[in-house]
């Protein structure tokens, strides 16, 4: 069962005034009761973070700049900055390795170091939007061109794809630790969630445009960020 919680900040709303994200050049951090904490200044404009807890490391894309930067979540300081040869809107945790990928058909797998190992071309996949590490190894990314989740191994090998008439403009993908597939849409106001085997389960109402969504670390509860026109809040659904 989901039971929504509904945080609105002043600070959310004023970062995201210009309608887009990709104008933020400030990490703010929050509790997972939606308290602000504090903020922390980057070197470029950020579009999508992804965080390894046993290093207290984050790493945020950098579009505008063609780059990726760490940020030391203890002491929320900036740090080194990595370019990499194309696209790098989004960005997930594989493991110890970081997934990097955008617009174009690559992803560029580089470790916590910072080090570049390897690009991976994705076959017959259309613009990449949003990068999502699950169970097994496999990596979801949503595909604008034919509206769909793909699912890939590591090695950029398709293991399927899922879409669905009821979702419209596909934009964000995330499993559980059980393996169900969350999906989010702009204009339907729902999440739907499918079991591993690509079940329907149930369908989360939801209030706006999704333009994030997350689970807590080691807690049962999901965050999704929405945006209706100039107005940016948080939802906390505690699953159970």
């Amino acid at each position: 069962m989901m039971k929504p919680m509904k945080s609105i900040s002043d600070k959310i709303n004023e970062a995201f005034k210009n309608g887009s994200h990709e104008q933020i050049k400030d990490l703010l951090v929050y509790s997972d009761r939606g308290e602000y904490l504090q903020d922390c200044k980057l070197s470029g404009e950020s579009w999508d973070i992804a965080v390894i807890h046993d290093d207290d490391i984050a790493v945020v894309t950098q579009p505008l700049q063609q780059s990726i930067q760490f940020i030391n979540v203890k002491t929320m300081t900036a740090g080194s900055i990595l370019y990499v040869p194309g696209d790098c809107y989004y960005i997930c945790i594989a493991n110890d390795t970081i997934c990097v990928g955008g617009y174009q058909v690559y992803l560029y797998i580089v470790n916590k170091h910072g080090e570049r190992l390897k690009t991976v071309m994705l076959p017959d996949s259309g613009s990449i939007d949003y990068i999502h590490h699950g169970l097994y190894d496999r990596l979801y990314y949503i595909d604008n061109t034919r509206n769909c989740v793909t699912c890939v191994n590591m090695e950029g090998h398709v293991r399927f794809r899922y879409t669905s008439k009821d979702l419209k403009l596909l934009r964000r993908v995330i499993t559980d630790k059980e393996g169900n597939m969350y999906l989010a849409s702009n204009n339907s106001n729902t999440i739907q969630r499918l079991t591993p085997n690509l079940e329907f389960l149930d369908v989360i109402p939801n209030d706006g445009n999704v333009i994030g969504m997350v689970f807590g670390y080691d807690c049962p509860k999901l965050f999704v960020l929405n945006q209706v026109k100039n107005s940016t809040f948080l939802l906390s659904f505690i699953c159970s």
